[in-house]
């Protein structure tokens, strides 16, 4: 018997396994399966991802980040009356006489007007400005809420899978005292701004002059510390959340009151009206939910809102009566925009954000009972053989997984995470018309300038805002109720929902080339070829650029990759879903994966083993394809290829996923991961077909 050893990759304070694995006779000897013995790893060898910790970590502590500063940016103008603001740095006196100290005169002398421009990385470099830049960045860490930013990624490091990132790691976050201009292109500096307006003399204490300090293109960086792969330092340079700090101060109270009560009536009010409840404008399928890339053409129902929306603002932008000196005003066409994945919708109506309905691949369950789980080998084979199994009243497996609770279940989820997110929409007022959304979101209107005392043209201030949000909605048809979808098979929108899922499975069958397997243990076949896939002139086929065991196994011998690790089972993971970031075949992933989205219209598609200890396949495969040398001895099996069986896991299954916008399936697949007559046996079959 002879042994193969793997050293195993490992994370920070892991210690690099050394472990045997018995394989029993010749690879083509398939009478030596009875002789196979199982061999328990240990799971305190196992080693996860850093790459994977790292990555969920990050996405954790940016989306907390994103989310606790924009609760604050309705703040980020302020009158220097507000008894509460107490800040350091923002006080007219004290702006006044670092920008005398600092200043670019911009414009002086017209009328009464000045402007004054400082550029901030250039003045914080200087050492006597070193108090004010001090006081700046506190008053910034004030302004967005930093001690709850701290509060909350110090409670996200104290999960146990974090550890070996945040461990003894003292300052996880911090705002970054280094530039203001990350992200900003070389004619955009971040600059403070002084506007004056009116004149100084007086005759009392008080000066008449109007003022108004901004800040423009102004990065604040905040920077997420973290221990690098070997444990012995911080990574440099660390990673880092950036956003732009709009912020503005005046000493014109009824100008923060006009701009802070304009932001409030009109986020809502063309929602409210049905301006921006926009109905989907396919017509001639039912398959009706239309990409961003349709809602960003000229022609969309989407777009024709925008264009009536800017029309509808320049009345509503007007001040009220008793406000004469202020005015906020539109100056350019394009007032949000386009839709894109830094500009999208907050909230969308599918099966993504619920949870995942859990299904037996077959009726009988080998070797594992819990009758809570029933079989749904009509739905599994129709997804992963590409065999349509209809039912005697007709209903097909896609129809039969719609049913039930799900939509409801889905559209509910959706609902309140709208209300949970957007906290000042009234629910009493608004539920009825968020009822009839797919998806929902407030966008920032661009180009809006603040006009004081008549604007820069008339001796006064104009500058540019953006704290303004309007809500809008998409529909798939405005007369109907969604809270009632799953009883009514007759809405337009359960028809589109039902083509849009029938549309993304079989977009995955055409990439994935997905047909009949010819051993019913096998998990899918397919041929590999993605239709429409081109590169370089050449037929894009998944067999070749994916399932790579150097990418997926580097330290494993002979093309063998050991599934039942879960750094490994990741990355095999990411051919599955065609999502491999680098190394070889990534790019071709890539292009796979934009047609599967595209030709499938959807936003969102996934393949995953669970990579949880204990569920995982306790299992090494390798990759055999066709060739001159593997005909000439004799081997009949193609694809990925059960090598070798491990014991030491109790559940003598493993949970597989599978998602689509409307579809989020665990399907519990066995045998063909534990049952060792199984070996070398395809688990994927490759076919020329």
């Amino acid at each position: 018997m002879k042994k193969l050893v793997l050293i195993l990759s490992s994370l920070t304070f892991t210690i690099s396994p050394v472990f045997s694995i018995v394989s029993c006779g010749d690879s083509n000897d398939q009478s030596s399966d009875s002789n196979i013995s199982e061999e328990t790893p240990d799971p305190n060898n196992d080693t996860v991802s850093y790459e994977t910790v790292r990555d969920s970590y990050l996405k954790e502590v940016n989306a907390i980040t994103n989310s606790i500063i924009s609760a604050t940016r309705s703040n980020w103008i302020e009158a220097t009356s507000d008894g509460n603001n107490q800040n350091q740095f923002f006080s007219i006196d004290t702006l006044k006489n670092f920008v005398n100290a600092n200043k670019e005169i911009v414009n002086d002398g017209q009328l009464n007007s000045k402007t004054n421009k400082v550029n901030l990385d250039e003045a914080f470099n200087k050492q006597e400005n070193t108090d004010y830049k001090n006081k700046f960045f506190e008053d910034i860490a004030k302004k967005i809420n930093f001690d709850a930013i701290k509060t909350e990624i110090s409670n996200i490091a104290k999960k146990i899978e974090y550890s070996i990132l945040t461990n003894n790691v003292n300052n996880l976050v911090e705002i970054s005292l280094s530039t203001l201009n990350n992200n900003n292109s070389d004619d955009k500096k971040a600059t403070l701004t002084l506007y004056e307006s009116g004149t100084t003399e007086t005759n009392s204490d008080e000066p008449k002059s109007t003022y108004l300090a901004s800040l423009d293109d102004t990065q604040i960086t905040i920077n997420f510390n973290y221990k690098s792969k070997d444990g012995t330092q911080l990574v440099n340079p660390p990673a880092n959340n950036i956003f732009n700090f709009a912020y503005k101060i005046t000493t014109e109270d009824n100008v923060v009151e006009y701009v802070k009560n304009k932001a409030k009536e009109l986020k809502y009010k063309y929602f409210d009206s049905g301006a921006t409840l926009i109905e989907s404008g396919i017509s001639n399928e039912d398959d009706k939910f239309e990409s961003n890339d349709k809602l960003n053409d000229s022609n969309s129902n989407f777009k024709k809102s925008i264009n009536a929306l800017k029309s509808s603002l320049s009345n509503d932008l007007k001040p009220t009566d008793g406000i004469s000196n202020v005015e906020i005003k539109t100056t350019v066409d394009k007032i949000i925009d386009d839709l894109d994945d830094n500009n999208n919708w907050s909230n969308t109506f599918n099966a993504l954000n619920s949870k995942e309905s859990i299904y037996s691949w077959k009726n009988d369950k080998i070797n594992w009972k819990d009758d809570s789980i029933v079989g749904n080998p009509d739905l599994y084979n129709y997804i992963f053989r590409n065999q349509v199994t209809t039912s005697g009243d007709g209903v097909n497996p896609v129809e039969n997984y719609l049913s039930g609770d799900k939509l409801e279940t889905w559209f509910n989820d959706y609902k309140e995470s709208i209300f949970k997110l957007y906290t000042d929409l009234d629910r009493a007022k608004f539920e009825e018309k968020i009822n009839k959304t797919v998806k929902f979101s407030t966008f920032k209107l661009n180009g809006l300038v603040l006009e004081i005392n008549g604007g820069n043209d008339n001796g006064g201030i104009t500058t540019s805002i953006d704290n303004i949000d309007i809500a809008m909605g998409y529909t798939i048809n405005k007369e109907e109720d969604l809270s009632t979808l799953k009883d009514n098979k007759d809405f337009v929108t359960y028809k589109s929902v039902l083509a849009n899922l029938t549309k993304g499975i079989q977009s995955y069958h055409d990439t994935f080339g997905t047909t009949n397997t010819w051993n019913e243990d096998a998990l899918t076949a397919m041929s590999g070829k993605v239709k429409g896939g081109v590169i370089e002139g050449q037929q894009l086929n998944i067999w070749k650029f994916a399932f790579d065991p150097n990418y997926i196994c580097p330290t494993g011998e002979n093309g063998l990759m050991y599934l039942l690790y879960g750094e490994f089972l990741g990355k095999f993971n990411e051919s599955l879903s065609l999502s491999q970031k680098n190394g070889v075949g990534s790019q071709e992933q890539k292009i796979a994966n934009n047609l599967l989205l595209s030709n499938g219209n959807q936003s969102h598609y996934s393949w995953n083993f669970d990579t949880t200890f204990g569920f995982r396949p306790q299992i090494r495969v390798n990759k055999v394809l066709p060739t001159e040398n593997t005909i000439v001895d004799g081997k009949t099996e193609y694809g990925i290829i059960a090598d070798g069986y491990y014991g030491g896991n109790d559940n003598r299954y493993t949970n597989m996923y599978f998602e689509l916008d409307f579809m989020k399936i665990n399907f519990r697949v066995d045998k063909i991961f534990w049952d060792t007559k199984m070996r070398y046996k395809a688990i994927i079959e490759y076919t020329n077909s």
